[in-house]
């Protein structure tokens, strides 16, 4: 069963899937076989009759020819030409690409950066960029690798030539950076500090963006020059204007509007496109992210645990209530707590991610950001309670941290316009869609989950030119559930 709130598009269920684990899905037309990553392995997926899944088999990386790690992250796939990246047991050791052909059998391998977190073609399909995340591997940060991202060129796909690009130039530019409003964390240096997350290449394959998701950030590559061009920070979101809830203790999804707050995008997920202009445009979906697990002591708390400057904030009292912001995750590391002046109250309040999706224009610009529009039309859904049998709207118990978590995002054509699918982790889960053929003012096309599945993780839509069945598809890879859904999208009304 799905819930929908129908606008321009329509959903239609094929069926969903249980898998061993569901991450990242990848598509290739030539066998009409789905690959999705999980811990225990990369799944095959037959997907000529999509209503009629069913899994073809489990590769195991752990066994030979790969004898590796089944720490799978991400897949991809591109004339035939499968790619696969694994991290090694040892989290501060490269990671490694496997290709593969359509038989599933081993091409060849090529080592990569460190923690290998996202993989993906060059549209002429001569290269394959890896993002390397490289997060330290101990609670306490003391090993901490470097992130990267590693550009393999495959124009002989048996003999793959590598080249890992760092970000060791912009370590003099670290307190520059800073001051810009790129996150580093003191006493870290960019070359160890950035942790790139997810890559979209540029339609002419000369550059790629690359979200620096803890730092706030995006990275742009010239991938001819393998080099880093330039850090291009986000920014922050000023939350005054739109509404936000950020209790879980005001009885209900209470929106309030002149909150001052400011929310850091940290995007995941990003995907590129060419608008109806012509011009090379990028949807990011902001997620939010801390680093709490590699942080010794972490490094959010409570807003009502902090000094909030009286002299800024002459109604503390209010904001800080538990039925206010008194819950709402904060950093409170020194340097990043938003303390602007130094003397130990914070003057800033920041809080993790968007709970939105932005687009940036090809050089990064943020020309639209969707402001409140996801959790608002989740609100007014209502609440989701873990006991219903039919869950939906806001999960109340994530106000006070990054609201709906917008993760992932696909685009797809359909009918001389383009979309925007955006997963939503939390709540009721799904995806939301958007027309983005005007960058600067997209408009919202529909919404669906199916239930049962938690956590969407993955997006993809195939056009109906390379699916079986003749339709388009949009598909769902559901980490918490393990699930994977496959809907077919049509013209609504």
């Amino acid at each position: 069963m799905s819930i929908s709130l129908i606008a321009a598009l329509v959903l239609a269920g094929e069926m969903s899937l249980s898998l061993e684990g569901a991450e990242i899905p990848a598509f290739d037309a030539t066998t009409q076989q789905l690959y999705v990553t999980s811990e225990s392995g990369l799944q095959v997926v037959d997907l000529r009759n999509p209503s009629k899944a069913k899994v073809l088999r489990s590769i195991d990386f752990t066994k030979p020819p790969f004898s590796f790690s089944n720490d799978i992250s991400s897949v991809a796939v591109k004339n035939g030409l499968v790619a696969v990246v694994a991290a090694s047991k040892n989290r501060h050791e490269p990671g490694r690409m496997f290709l593969l052909d359509s038989r599933q059998e081993l091409t060849a391998e090529a080592l990569v950066g460190v923690q290998p977190d996202m993989v993906t073609f060059t549209h002429d399909g001569s290269r394959i960029l890896v993002a390397n995340e490289g997060e330290p591997s101990r609670p306490d940060g003391k090993i901490d690798p470097p992130g990267s991202v590693s550009i393999v060129d495959i124009r002989d796909p048996r003999k793959p030539q590598v080249q890992t690009v760092g970000f060791e130039s912009f370590d003099a530019e670290s307190a520059k950076l800073a001051a810009a409003g790129v996150r580093i964390f003191p006493g870290r240096l960019p070359s160890t500090d950035f942790e790139p997350e997810y890559i979209a290449v540029s339609q002419d394959n000369r550059k790629a963006m690359v979200t620096l998701q803890e730092a706030n950030a995006i990275a742009v590559l010239n991938i001819a020059d393998a080099r880093f061009e330039r850090i291009v920070p986000l920014g922050l979101k000023d939350w005054r204007n739109f509404s936000f809830d950020g209790s879980s203790k005001d009885g209900g999804y209470v929106p309030r509007t002149g909150l001052p707050i400011y929310g850091m995008y940290m995007p995941d997920a990003i995907a590129g496109y060419v608008a109806a202009d012509g011009r090379q445009y990028y949807v990011i979906a902001n997620e939010g992210d801390d680093r709490d697990d590699f942080v010794s002591g972490g490094e959010t708390g409570k807003l009502e645990s902090v000094v909030l400057d009286p002299k800024v904030f002459a109604n503390a009292k209010e904001l800080q209530k538990q039925s206010v912001l008194g819950s709402l995750a904060v950093p409170v590391i020194k340097g990043l707590n938003g303390d602007t002046d130094n003397d130990g109250k914070v003057d800033v309040i920041h809080t993790y991610g968007g709970r939105s999706f932005s687009i940036l224009d090809e050089n990064g610009n943020m020309v639209y950001e969707s402001g409140d529009h996801i959790e608002r039309t989740l609100g007014g859904m209502g609440l989701w309670k873990k006991d219903a049998i039919h869950r939906k709207g806001i999960d109340e118990g994530r106000s006070p941290k990054k609201g709906p978590e917008p993760e992932g995002v696909a685009i797809g054509s359909l009918d001389g316009k383009t979309y925007a699918f955006i997963t939503i982790e939390r709540g009721s889960g799904g995806v939301m869609a958007y027309d983005v053929g005007n960058p600067t003012s997209p408009e919202y096309a529909g919404y669906w989950t199916r239930i049962g599945d938690l956590a969407p993780e993955g997006v993809l839509f195939v056009p109906a030119s390379d699916s079986a069945s003749g339709k388009n598809l949009l598909i769902l890879a559901n980490e918490k559930s393990g699930s994977l859904s496959i809907f077919s999208v049509g013209k609504g009304k």
